[in-house]
């Protein structure tokens, strides 16, 4: 039972693992960030505090965090803050292993001194380098519009820059969802279902986005990329999965899944280019048992590569299990032969599919 005082309840809980397999959770207890410490099987938490404000009462509020952690036990949060108003700031903080002298800073370390965000910010680690993301609020729109995404690389905080500088283009643009991940040389990788208009007024487009700095400018903006769709069969309710899995021609490989809706059914789409240069490689439809092919509703997916396996864990309802209720599947995205069902009927809901 993950609490910090006997009897609170953790909401919107994240959890990573270090390399000695301590669980490294955050989550919201009382509209505030917690953080919390432990190993798998031990009763006793390694470490527990809560963040704290600078003030109190309505819209006083964290929430939306998001965790990271390196090999070596040092955790990252990332959340979302409110100071008594509707405006909305993205905060960092990094937790040691080990307590400094004076105990853990709680307050929050703004991502962004000045800019409001619109709520999309998330962190990822490779184990020995961590990434944040966080939008840009596009501030003379009403409607929640951004005008860029920027990253941070926390543990060399003088790394950062554009991932997509939407003013650039004369665009602005509304995340629908996003993912990343760290190659081995320390480099990011993100994947954007976004909706974009030149004008901030209607038509507005869907896309499947892909954004590295790989390669960037000398003021770190993103160069390396592409736009892999654009269209209204795209998937907007289902954020997009990014992964990295190597193959024996082209070695290591971006994957990027996907949900298109065509003819009302789900498909999952895997598109792949290579890490360096992103080299496209093309477009591979999941092909699902034949029992999706009539019927198909897929409200989450996830990927994650191991040497040359890209897997693929997704919730969804093909109108066969006896419950009614969508299931949990797990597969290979580029192999299916071997189908799971571990949640085998249930009848519970599922959501929040993570892998």
């Amino acid at each position: 039972d993950i609490h910090i005082t006997t009897g609170d309840q953790v909401e919107q809980a994240v959890v990573a693992v270090d390399g000695n397999g301590r669980s490294h959770i955050a989550g919201v207890v009382a509209d505030r960030i917690v953080y919390y410490r432990t190993r798998y099987g031990e009763a006793d938490p390694l470490g527990k505090f809560t963040m704290v404000m600078s003030g109190s009462g309505t819209n006083w509020k964290q929430y939306d965090p998001d965790i990271a952690v390196l090999n070596n036990g040092t955790a990252y949060i990332v959340w979302v803050e409110q100071h008594g108003g509707p405006e909305k700031y993205a905060c960092w903080r990094n937790v040691p292993l080990v307590p400094p002298v004076g105990g853990y800073e709680k307050t929050c370390l703004p991502l962004d001194s000045t800019i409001q965000t619109t709520g999309n910010v998330q962190v990822a680690s490779n184990g020995y380098s961590v990434y944040a993301v966080y939008d840009r609020k596009y501030l003379t729109d009403g409607m929640g519009r951004i005008d860029s995404l920027r990253y941070k690389e926390l543990t060399n905080t003088a790394n950062t820059g554009y991932a997509y500088y939407y003013i650039d283009y004369f665009e602005t643009g509304f995340i629908h969802g996003l993912d990343m991940v760290i190659d081995n040389a320390d480099k990011l990788h993100i994947a954007i279902v976004d909706n974009f208009t030149y004008t901030g007024s209607p038509p507005y487009t869907d896309r499947l986005l892909y954004r590295s700095n790989r390669t960037a400018q000398a003021d770190g903006t993103m160069t390396q990329g592409m736009t892999v769709a654009t269209g209204t069969s795209l998937g907007e309710d289902v954020d997009p999965s990014i992964s990295i899995y190597t193959d024996s021609v082209d070695g290591p490989r971006i994957g990027i899944a996907s949900i298109w809706v065509i003819s009302g059914k789900d498909y999952i789409y895997i598109d792949s280019c290579t890490v360096d240069g992103c080299e496209y490689i093309g477009a591979h439809l999941v092909d699902l048992p034949s029992s999706w092919d009539t019927f198909s509703v897929i409200d989450d997916l996830e990927i994650q590569g191991r040497d040359e396996y890209l897997f693929l864990g997704f919730i969804g309802d093909d109108n066969t299990a006896p419950t009614g209720a969508p299931q949990v599947y797990f597969t290979e995205a580029f192999d299916t032969t071997i189908f799971y069902d571990p949640s085998d009927g249930s009848a519970s809901f599922k959501f929040d599919l993570e892998m």
